[in-house]
């Protein structure tokens, strides 16, 4: 077909982009609407263990390295069942709908552990890190085989006022409506290599290979239902 390109074409092809932006962008404003916010909160525990302690087999020197040996096996324990357990027991709530909320991070060279909660608000957010923090110290006293072994303490509590994590409106919106509108200029190009149909004159002289010498206007209708003389 022609690249001359008449306003009603171009009307044509317009159509098609800004619905589906203007769709994409009402996606954007209901999924949200369905779809439960989510809240992260992070508490802190530090890692200590006294100077020189060389009870573990291996033998380590300094408690900043054995700190480095154990941190690991807490982080592990951070996100067990048995404590994710004890934390639904404290903040009251089935430890069926508790797997996974909790997610522990050892921050090297500094012998501090994040815990970091997910829940459907902030309030409750904070309050599962902090219930794990206190599990975790209970945890690895109660492990420990003397007074002198690790021992973890909170340093951090979690933020209660922490911003939703998802949804987030503006990146949404600006997500519908970009996707949106490429779908609609995917719609019109595969409608422009599919359409034969001569829509307008510049198509029709590339077809016959022949000048247009004139065209007739489309009648209003207003005319055709008057009877009026052309």
């Amino acid at each position: 077909m022609s690249n001359s390109v008449t306003p009603r074409a171009l009307r044509r092809r317009i159509v098609l982009p800004l619905l589906g932006a203007l769709a994409g962008l009402l996606g954007a404003v209901l999924v949200p609407a369905v779809l439960p916010p989510t809240y992260q909160a992070t508490s802190s525990v530090l890692v200590t263990a006294p100077p020189g302690n060389t009870k573990n087999p291996v033998t380590i020197a300094g408690s900043a390295e054995l700190v480095a040996y154990v941190a690991p096996t807490i982080t592990r324990l951070a996100e067990s069942a048995e404590l994710a357990a004890d934390v639904a027991a404290k903040v009251r709530i089935p430890a069926s709908e508790f797997g996974g909320r909790i997610n522990a991070e050892f921050m090297p060279g500094e012998q501090i552990i994040g815990l970091t909660a997910t829940a459907s608000t902030a309030a409750r957010a904070a309050a599962l890190a902090d219930a794990a923090a206190v599990a975790l110290s209970r945890q690895v006293e109660r492990l420990s085989t003397s007074s002198d072994e690790v021992s973890v303490s909170i340093v951090d509590r979690a933020a209660t006022d922490s911003p939703a994590l998802s949804p987030k409106p503006v990146l949404n919106a600006a997500l519908g409506l970009s996707l949106g509108f490429l779908l609609g200029l995917g719609l019109v190009a595969a409608r422009d290599r599919t359409d034969r149909r001569l829509r307008e004159y510049p198509d029709l002289a590339e077809l016959i290979t022949l000048p247009v010498i004139g065209a007739l206007p489309r009648i209003p209708r207003r005319l055709r239902r008057r009877g009026l003389p052309l």
